[in-house]
């Protein structure tokens, strides 16, 4: 695994557990019903400081789908 990849990883199927992989570190944003949605929002987090806003090709930032303005402060 490269020092650069970024994942959401389903740990545990039932009840669902998900983790956010980067590199050599897991994030475990903690257990219950919200955990994907933790999961995700902690992964786009990632992605936005990590990998400049970029999803392989795709930036999610303002030149793109623009998913990462929910991070900006107003």
């Amino acid at each position: 695994s490269r020092k650069r990849d970024l994942a959401i990883h389903r740990f545990r199927q039932n009840p669902p557990h998900f983790k956010v992989i980067t590199g050599d570190d897991v994030y475990d944003v903690g257990k219950g019903r919200n955990n994907l949605f933790h999961s995700i929002i902690l992964f786009l987090l990632m992605v936005m400081r990590k990998q400049h806003g970029m999803l392989g090709r795709v930036n999610l930032g303002p030149s793109g789908v623009n998913i990462l303005g929910i991070f900006n402060k107003r």
